[in-house]
């Protein structure tokens, strides 16, 4: 179960126009919603509201100096809604 959430996903946008209460995980493609919440609120001791998924497909893309063309990894982030005034030490910002 421990291989379900695999990284914390720091981007700009993933800060940009959401609340503080959410917050931005890379999963296994695998995971279900259940899954994930359990597992985040056992590991940071948090109420977890909601958790919405989306998958990434891979895309292709051509490089215009060689011609040859190279894909990028599929991928599935979860965004998790947390209780009013919870947070996730992970993603403190100064």
């Amino acid at each position: 179960m421990q291989n379900v959430i695999l990284k914390p996903y720091l981007t700009e946008k993933s800060y940009k126009g959401t609340p503080s209460s959410r917050y931005v995980f890379l999963v296994n493609p695998d995971a279900t919603k259940g899954q994930i919440k359990e597992l985040v609120e056992k590991l940071y001791k948090v109420n977890v509201l909601s958790v919405n998924t989306q998958k990434a497909k891979p895309l292709t893309s051509r490089s215009p100096r060689t011609g040859r063309y190279t894909t990028s990894k599929a991928y599935k982030k979860a965004i998790v809604q947390l209780k009013d005034k919870q947070t996730i030490p992970v993603f403190k910002t100064k």
